[in-house]
């Protein structure tokens, strides 16, 4: 139902959905959310993370009415989704 992948420019990712997105959050690994640009396109949103130091945090999104938390990891060479 969700995806994550990095885009080819570094702290950029994709959140991919099969469905209807809304409310989307990356939280940090204590679950505090942290403001982040992202461009709502359709069926998914490009996040601009370049603020982000690398490590561990999650994406928090509404999917079809449903809450769905993916983990995304932020290295200094790109980004690992969930």
């Amino acid at each position: 139902i969700l995806g994550i992948q990095g885009e080819r420019e570094p702290g950029r990712f994709i959140v991919q959905v099969t469905g209807t997105i809304s409310d989307v959050r990356v939280l940090n690994d204590r679950g505090q959310f942290i403001p982040m640009e992202m461009n709502y396109q359709g069926d998914h949103v490009l996040v601009n993370a370049e603020v982000l130091e690398p490590g561990n945090y999650f994406v928090q999104a509404v999917v079809n009415g449903m809450p769905v938390l993916r983990p995304v990891i932020l290295t200094s060479n790109g980004v690992i989704g969930g």
